[in-house]
Formats: C-alpha cells, sequence, structure tokens
C-alpha cells in the first residue's frame, strides 16, 4: 500500500504510453489537476477554457485508448496487492436521456438513453481501496428487446449482458501477485450458474449476495440451511 493513497492516480500513469510524450503529459496533468478536484467539470478544474479544450483535444485525439488507460492501471493496482484483498463488482448506469441533441446514443436500459459500466475495484478487508481491476462499458442498440423471455433464457451466456461478470472475473485475477489472496464479491446480479461454474474452474474464492433459494450438493436449500446455523440465530435475536 503506497505511503500517500492521494498520489497512486497520478503515479498509476507513469508507465503510460499514447504514443505521443505531449499527450502522455497532458493526461497525467489532467489526471493530477482531477484527482484534487473530483466534482468539477473539465473547464473548471483545467484552469478555464484554454486548459479545457486542451483536455478535449486530449479525449478526442486518436490515440487516446481507453484501452491502454485501463491496462496501466491495472497492472499498478495488482502491484499493490497483498493479503486478502476483495475484488469487487458492480454496474451503474450513465444515464444521457438529458443529451436531446446528440446523435447515435444507445440505450443503457429500456427507457433509458446511455452506458453500463462494469467495475471490479480492490480493496483491502478494512475498506481501503487499492485501486480499478477492470472496466467494461456497454450500450444496446434498442431500448427493450423483441425476444421473448424464453428466447433470451435459451441465449447462451456469451450472447447475454451478464457475461460481462465472468469476463471480469477472469481479468481480474489474472497475473495477481502470489502472495494475494483474492476474493470476488458480486451483488445479486450475479447470482447465476455460469458465474458460480466459473469461479469454481479457476479455484478463486467468492461472495455473492443469492436471489435464489439454490440447493447443495445434499439436496439442501442453502437459504434455508444458512437460517439455521447458529450464527444466524445470534444475529436474529437483534431484530
Amino acid at each position: 500500500m503506497p505511503k500517500n493513497i492521494a498520489d497512486t492516480p497520478v503515479n498509476d500513469f507513469d508507465q503510460i504510453d499514447l504514443g505521443d510524450k505531449r499527450l502522455d503529459e497532458r493526461l497525467k496533468k489532467y489526471i493530477e489537476e482531477r484527482t484534487k478536484s473530483s466534482e468539477t467539470s473539465i473547464l473548471g478544474v483545467s484552469g478555464g477554457r484554454k486548459g479545457g479544450k486542451a483536455v478535449y483535444r486530449l479525449l478526442s485525439n486518436d490515440k487516446f485508448k481507453v484501452e491502454k488507460l485501463l491496462k496501466v492501471v491495472s497492472k499498478a493496482t495488482k502491484a499493490r496487492m497483498s493479503g486478502t484483498v476483495l475484488l469487487i463488482q458492480d454496474t451503474c448506469d450513465v444515464n444521457l436521456n438529458g443529451h436531446k441533441k446528440t446523435k447515435g446514443l444507445g440505450y443503457s436500459s429500456e427507457h433509458v438513453l446511455g452506458v453500463k459500466i462494469h467495475s471490479c475495484i480492490a480493496v483491502t478487508p478494512e475498506g481501503i481501496p487499492s485501486g480499478l481491476v477492470d472496466q467494461s462499458y456497454e450500450t444496446r442498440a434498442e431500448g427493450k428487446s423483441k425476444l421473448s423471455k424464453a428466447e433470451k433464457a435459451k441465449r447462451p451466456i456469451e450472447e447475454k449482458e451478464s457475461y460481462r461478470w465472468i469476463e471480469t472475473l477472469r481479468k481480474a485475477i489474472k497475473d495477481i501477485p502470489e502472495e494475494a489472496h483474492v476474493i470476488t464479491i458480486c451483488d445479486r446480479e450475479g447470482d447465476f450458474y455460469e458465474l458460480y461454474a466459473e469461479a469454481s474452474m479457476l479455484e478463486t474464492d467468492f461472495i455473492i449476495r443469492v436471489t435464489h433459494d439454490r440447493k447443495n450438493e445434499d439436496d439442501e436449500k442453502i437459504v434455508t440451511k444458512l437460517r439455521e446455523t447458529e450464527a444466524m440465530k445470534k444475529l436474529n435475536r437483534f431484530f
């Protein structure tokens, strides 16, 4: 863990290579400015219109690739891992319904124009974030699928949006230090068979909040079984 975690976002980009040293320096300068003021607009954090235009030119440059940023950040985050590390996955939607004049926007859900962002961050058991491990983005061409519920269920997992959980799991545990013991944590959206099967095959630990009261190898309902444990009985006394 770095001595000053506030410096981490800037240091993580030391190895960035966008194919142009000027772009590299502009990016690192912007990250440094953004770290000091995360809620300010690009114009505000860049010191005005001139600095803001420089950032927009950076973002629109063909050499600026999100994949390159993610690669160096993920590598730096994994280098900090040691001991027990929680790899927390979750999805959020960026709502772009207010951008009425923007052409070509897709949907993040049935009635919302936007982007789904799926992230995995590394956190210590004490709750201290170590950094971003993986991130993916997707948008739907149409808000509502024309497939029936039965047709959706028959699709292979690779064609479903939930596949992002499996892909993220694979990327998150790749090239982690030997001294790190990682535990993947997911909310109820991660409660599906293929994710459990993948985690078991990769021999990695996980904690997933269940939606379904599934059966274990002994044909017992897992939620029902957990409620019968001594720990749950003690917990129930307080509620």
